[in-house]
């Protein structure tokens, strides 16, 4: 079934200059400018884990009350990320201003498997599946950290990462399959999803999304950039997720609701006219 994903040859536009970006640019056209993460240490565990730099009750406020400011990425952090000082992590943006968002597979051997073997696992997928796919060494040494871009299709962010769990699904099933020493692979990334009122800036609720490592090396940057960018319309192909499988919190359609059905429920949240998902049927 990953066979039915399509990758996109060429992200530029007609007509558009080619422009030189710099990481600090690029990153941010790709991932959430709220929601992103940190890692710190927390007393109570007695180790490292990510957190969330703006809460979730912290954007409620910000829409709540104007004057209240969010935390943001700057060049500095960026900077610390790259040269390892500190450890940065993403969310996807499902806004309609950002086209594409970076998406990670994080090839996992935390428990069982061997660094050889996660290397094998993303060069197979790049072989394959995933031309050009970008990745690197994870942060533990462990494991490897994949990362695609993909073209949204004004897609919203509860179909976004409901598809992204088709995915993930897929990349398991796949693994089962070969002999790969590996232990699990996860997609991350995931887009945090705003539900509005009918006036205008009238946020109901806000759920963050499941952070991702961002990408470590700054002289492999052009790697990343020529990354496999995928068509998110074309994940509508893959089977809905098993109702018993779980992943990173978030909440996948039932086995027994239909595509079609997904995809009308969906088109309410993203504002999609009947039109567009007439265009969308037809990728199935």
């Amino acid at each position: 079934m990953i066979h039915s994903i399509v990758v996109k040859d060429n992200r530029k536009t007609p007509g558009q200059k080619k422009r030189k970006q710099t990481p600090y640019k690029w990153l941010r056209d790709h991932t959430s400018s709220i929601d992103f993460g940190k890692k710190v240490f927390d007393k109570k565990l007695g180790k490292f884990k990510p957190v969330h730099c703006n809460k979730n009750e912290d954007v409620m406020r910000r829409f709540l009350y104007k004057a209240y400011y969010l935390d943001s990425m700057r060049n500095r952090d960026y900077d610390a990320h790259f040269s390892g000082d500190t450890t940065y992590y993403f969310t996807g943006d499902a806004r309609r201003t950002k086209p594409y968002i970076l998406l990670m597979l994080d090839i996992d051997c935390h428990k069982w498997g061997t660094l050889k073997g996660a290397v094998e696992f993303a060069e197979y997928l790049r072989t394959k599946y995933f031309p050009n796919l970008y990745f690197e060494v994870s942060t533990n040494g462990n494991g490897v950290h994949a990362y695609l871009v993909v073209e949204k299709d004004r897609l919203c962010a509860e179909l976004l990462n409901e598809l992204f769990g088709r995915l993930q699904h897929q990349l398991r099933q796949l693994l089962l399959t070969k002999s790969f020493d590996v232990q699990d692979v996860e997609v991350k990334g995931t887009c945090p999803v705003f539900k509005w009122g009918e006036a205008k800036g009238d946020l109901l609720s806000y759920q963050s999304g499941q952070l991702a490592k961002l990408p470590r090396c700054l002289d492999r940057f052009e790697e990343l950039k020529n990354t496999t960018c995928i068509d998110a319309a074309s994940l509508l192909k893959l089977p809905l997720v098993p109702k018993d499988e779980k992943w990173g919190g978030d909440v996948f359609a039932d086995s027994a609701s239909s595509y079609f059905g997904c995809l009308m429920r969906a088109s309410n949240c993203a504002g999609l006219r009947y039109s567009r998902l007439e265009c969308l049927r037809s990728k199935l």
